[in-house]
């Protein structure tokens, strides 16, 4: 019975060490992490944190030129029976909020994701072509919530 004891001590004890230097390191390493954000929030102004976004996502769409202005458009049906869409605008990377819109989508008697879609991205650009007050500046790149179909829609509609 002694060596079964000092089998088992020995070897919770090396479990315990074991578990102790593991927690040692994930408290290391969560320490590390947090000082990494500080410090690149330290050297790097929000301008320039926003800036590096838009040139990231330049490179990820294989774009000439760094988006300046974004709009994302999003369809949402309220209680089945209310359409409406939404237009998000951000600029240098940044939200711009005074441009945000809301386009009730019309003359649809079901959910019909796609044809709204289609009718929020034809008004937007005919109240572009108007020159309407709120509308005057083209985006230099269209985001769509969705999936392809969504996307494709989008581009029949310019």
């Amino acid at each position: 019975m002694p060596s079964l004891w000092c089998h088992l001590t020995r070897r919770t004890a090396a479990h315990a060490r074991y578990l102790q230097s593991t927690n040692i390191a994930a408290s290391a390493a969560e320490l590390a992490q947090k000082n990494a954000r500080e410090e690149a929030g330290r050297v790097t102004s929000k301008e320039e944190r926003a800036a590096g976004t838009v040139i990231a996502l330049q490179n990820l769409l294989g774009l000439n030129n760094p988006p300046r202005r974004m709009e994302s458009f999003d369809i949402s049906n309220i209680s089945g029976t209310d359409i409406v869409a939404s237009m998000v605008v951000f600029e240098d990377g940044k939200p711009k909020k005074k441009d945000y819109k809301r386009f009730k989508i019309e003359a649809l008697t079901n959910q019909d994701d796609y044809a709204s879609m289609y009718q929020v991205v034809l008004r937007r650009f005919a109240h572009y072509k108007a020159q309407d007050k709120g509308f005057e500046q083209a985006p230099d790149l269209l985001l769509i919530d969705g999936g392809s179909e969504h996307a494709a829609v989008a581009v029949r509609a310019l």
